[in-house]
């Protein structure tokens, strides 16, 4: 009787995202990298909300759904991080003892949001290192 009354209150699951879909969203955020860039006098939120929803609107155009901007940039963000969990597996296999597996061959979707393989969040920053305070040496 519960399962019943807790299907009646969810939302409606919309279509997955179909190939075009998911290249558009690619190709628009590679033309636009204002979309990843830190606020600053010329980069604003209208503008990045404006550029997100004419995104959208193309996503809209190709009509395999009715896509919201939440959808689009969750979609995204999801694609982003993905890729960074499929690329750290392989990095993890490449550098286990023997060479470990071999890599598993990535999707042409994960290869082309490569627009973050360069960036610390992938490869950490060189010469850094972690402590639990910056500066702290761990000596007392």
């Amino acid at each position: 009787m519960a399962d019943v009354c807790l299907k009646k209150n969810r939302k409606a699951r919309s279509t997955n995202f179909s190939l075009t879909e998911v290249e558009i969203i690619k190709n628009e955020v590679k033309l636009h990298p204002i979309l990843e860039a830190k606020h600053s006098i010329t980069v604003t939120n209208a503008k990045k909300q404006a550029i997100w929803l004419e995104i959208v609107s193309k996503v809209n155009a190709v009509g395999v759904a009715k896509r919201s901007l939440t959808e689009v940039k969750d979609k995204w963000s999801n694609m982003c991080r993905e890729a960074k969990l499929k690329f750290t597996e392989n990095r993890r296999q490449m550098t286990k003892t023997g060479g470990g597996l071999p890599p598993i061959p990535l999707s042409r979707t994960i290869q082309d949001v490569d627009m973050y393989m360069d960036a610390s969040s992938f490869h950490g920053i060189e010469g850094g290192i972690e402590t639990s305070m910056p500066g702290c040496s761990g000596k007392i």
